[in-house]
């Protein structure tokens, strides 16, 4: 039958299965041991066949020698590492303040770009607000004109109703000595009128008893007359008389012939007895004179009650009069009162509307022109701080274009130029408790970078670590940018190009022989009218290359 194949031997078929890694593994450590079998055999024989003294004892002289050359050169070595590492050492400080400064100058130069773009700005605002200042001045120039016209005739206006209310307080006057003397009169009249009806009140009173005297006897006379007969009475008289003793008397006087009265007797009895007719015709004139005197009584006492009568009409009227005359001069009166006080008002409420006016304008006028020295002194400030920017920067300016006839100016609108005036108005506001100028203030708020730059470029010193101090660390105002900034940026320009100066020499001693050291080259100018933002052409420290410093492998 033959022999077994042996699976995944060398003469396997090809259709066999797949050889591991460990197939070629074997025959890999077969070379390698083989290829180390030749050397070890070839350095034996080496050994024992060849000169081993001679080789020996000239590679010991070798070894020797150079043992000494390598042991000098180690000398050597080790005292140009120890001068080499104290110079490393103060390469790499001066290295430090370099990179310190120069950092500090970016980012000086970072602030007096921001500054620079800021005052550009600014002045562009400040030409754009230039319109509107000449809005308000011209407004101011015309306000104060308006104001002298109005003054003028504000003072005209003020001696027309100084005299209007002389006029009217000479008239009033007037009208109340009139007013005092009809009182007066009217008090008088009433006085009088009082007095009259006093008296006729009297009269009356006493005519009211007389005629009531006066009725109580025409009662009685009425009363006695009425049942009056005449005759009655005649045949009263009569039976009376026959009653009386002069009859009998008579009688027995008629027998007596020789009495010294008998011859009269008969006449005595005919008059006697022709006395009741006489009574009679004496009682009846009596009573027709009694009558007569009651009817003119009565007369008497209707022309009284008439009299009365009219008296009281004319009380009546007369008290009607007075009151409708003491009504007419107070209503005179209140109403010369109530016209003088209005005219009164009225001029005094001219008068002070033609005051508060003039004021208001003065007022007006006043904060027209205060806002108008604010404006021009923030244009002022502003266009010096501006100038003093462009000074500083240094920078070529390009040739300005010939400048042509004016424009005409464009028409202000309302609005922006009351917007304007809010925001300056707002600006000029001072914060409370402290009295700082409006203008100062807004100086110091646009140079504020300015003054932060300046600040930092002249705090260092020649020997100084270039360590950045903040704005708010420093407590003492942020003076104006001026000419003094200019200075200071160039000083510290110097410093820095004397520190380059003294520091580049050591860094070329320290590079190798056939390397050169780089020097201070100032950046390329940029074309015409293209700056860049960080690297101005006025500091040529921030574009210059920076030197490469030797590393301590490079050394050794």
């Amino acid at each position: 039958m033959g022999l077994a194949m042996e699976h995944g031997g060398a003469y396997s078929r090809a259709g066999g299965s797949a050889r591991g890694c460990w197939y070629y593994l074997r025959y890999f450590f077969l070379f390698v041991s083989l290829i180390q079998f030749l050397i070890i055999l070839g350095l034996v024989l080496f050994m024992v066949y060849g000169n081993v003294h001679v080789s020996t004892e000239s590679n010991l002289q070798a070894t020797e020698r150079r043992a000494e050359g390598l042991y000098n050169q180690v000398v050597g070595l080790t005292a140009s590492q120890a001068n080499l590492s104290k110079e490393l050492n103060l390469t790499s400080r001066a290295k430090d303040t370099i990179m310190q400064l120069l950092l500090n100058t970016r980012r000086d130069l970072d602030r007096i770009n921001a500054s620079f773009r800021q005052c550009q700005a600014d002045r562009v605002s400040y030409m754009n607000n230039q319109r509107y200042m000449v809005a308000i001045i011209l407004s101011e120039k015309q306000c104060q004109e308006q104001l002298k016209e109005t003054n003028k005739s504000s003072n005209a206006l003020l001696l027309m109703l100084n005299q209007k209310a002389k006029t009217l307080e000479v008239e009033v006057a007037k009208e109340k000595e009139v007013c005092t003397k009809d009182k007066e009169g009217l008090v008088l009249k009433k006085r009088m009128v009082e007095e009259q009806l006093t008296e006729c009140g009297k009269a009356q009173e006493q005519q009211r008893r007389e005629r009531q005297l006066a009725e109580d006897r025409l009662q009685k006379v009425q009363a006695l007359c009425l049942p009056l007969d005449k005759d009655k009475f005649e045949m009263e008289l009569r039976n009376l008389w026959r009653d009386s003793i002069i009859p009998r008397t008579l009688d027995t006087m008629g027998y007596n012939l020789y009495h010294p009265l008998g011859s009269e007797i008969t006449a005595i009895r005919r008059s006697c007895d022709h006395m009741p007719t006489l009574m009679t015709t004496k009682v009846e004139e009596l009573a027709r004179s009694l009558r007569a005197g009651i009817e003119r009584v009565a007369r008497e006492n209707s022309d009284i009650q008439r009299q009365k009568l009219e008296v009281e009409q004319g009380l009546r009227a007369s008290q009607e009069a007075k009151e409708k005359v003491e009504k007419e001069a107070q209503a005179r009166e209140a109403k010369l009162q109530a016209e003088c006080a209005r005219q009164t008002q009225l001029a005094l409420e001219e008068k002070a509307a033609l005051r508060k006016e003039r004021d208001s304008l003065a007022k007006l006028l006043e904060e027209k022109k205060q806002e108008a020295e604010q404006l021009k002194m923030q244009l002022a400030v502003s266009n010096s701080a501006l100038d003093t920017c462009i000074k500083a920067k240094s920078q070529p300016m390009p040739i300005p274009r010939p400048v042509g006839p004016a424009p005409n100016p464009q028409p202000i609108d309302p609005a922006g130029l009351e917007e304007f005036k809010r925001r300056i108005l707002e600006s000029q506001k001072p914060p409370a408790g402290h009295a700082i100028a409006p203008s100062r203030t807004t100086s110091l708020t646009k140079e504020s970078g300015m003054g932060i730059a300046i600040r930092s470029l002249g705090a260092g010193a020649p020997g100084d670590t270039g360590d950045f101090k903040s704005d708010s660390a420093d407590p003492k105002p942020v003076p104006p940018m001026g000419s003094t900034s200019k200075n200071v940026v160039n000083l510290r320009l110097r410093r820095l190009q004397a520190l380059r100066t003294k520091v580049w020499p050591r860094l070329a001693s320290l590079r190798t022989p056939g390397s050169e050291m780089p020097t201070a080259q100032p950046a390329a100018r940029a074309p015409a009218g293209r700056t860049p933002a960080h690297t101005p052409e006025w500091l040529p420290l921030a574009s210059a290359p920076r030197p490469s410093l030797p590393t301590p492998h490079d050394a050794l």
